[in-house]
């Protein structure tokens, strides 16, 4: 999973283990799984023969509520697989790609959602950071960091007084360079389903 992650989950278990000795803002935890797909057009280019990658990423996140509506915190976002598409005659196939490819994500995110009173609650998420994708060739890698505006909307259905079902969100990445293998498209597509969970919160 890898440091972030591991760091993610040390804070976790600290403020499960502080949430006994005081009391605490509204915080609400996540974690989900996204498929994203990165599709380029890059006919022109003869030094990557890239079509595409589509990544399989475990999502972290923590959320402060600062009102019912309005939430702030941080995501973290590592591929547990990801396949790279270099065929001439590109048909994307899931997980039958030419090479292997990964993708991170380490972004500042702003979620605007409805009320925790009904059942359904659907929410926005606007997020900018940090991106890293990169195709594994075996013999060498290609890689590429830039930055990432994005934005996605989703639903999540109450299953109890803490815990949450996201049912559903759909979102996409724009990234502020142009990727290595790019001509044009500079786009990712994502579906992420997973749960959160609400410590702090009143019942």
């Amino acid at each position: 999973m890898g440091n972030k992650a591991f760091f993610f989950i040390v804070i976790i278990l600290a403020i499960s283990e502080a949430h006994g000795q005081f009391v605490l803002p509204r915080i609400d935890i996540e974690a989900k799984v996204a498929q994203g797909v990165i599709p380029s057009n890059n006919n022109d280019n003869v030094l990557y023969t890239l079509k595409a990658i589509e990544t399989t990423n475990l999502q972290l996140g923590i959320h402060w509520q600062l009102t019912q509506h309005i939430a702030v915190g941080w995501i973290y976002s590592n591929s547990m697989r990801g396949g790279g598409y270099n065929s001439e005659n590109f048909k994307f196939n899931f997980g039958k790609g030419d090479s292997k490819a990964f993708t991170s994500f380490n972004v500042f995110d702003l979620r605007l959602s409805a009320g925790r009173a009904t059942k359904w609650r659907p929410y926005l998420s606007i997020n900018y950071g940090r991106a890293e994708i990169v195709e594994d060739k075996g013999s060498f890698r290609l890689a590429d960091k830039t930055t990432a505006f994005g934005g996605s909307i989703g639903t999540m259905r109450r299953l109890g007084n803490h815990l949450y079902w996201n049912v559903i969100e759909i979102g996409a990445k724009t990234f502020s360079d142009k990727l290595f293998w790019a001509d044009t498209g500079n786009l990712m597509i994502e579906a992420k389903m997973g749960f959160t969970y609400n410590i702090g919160k009143k019942k």
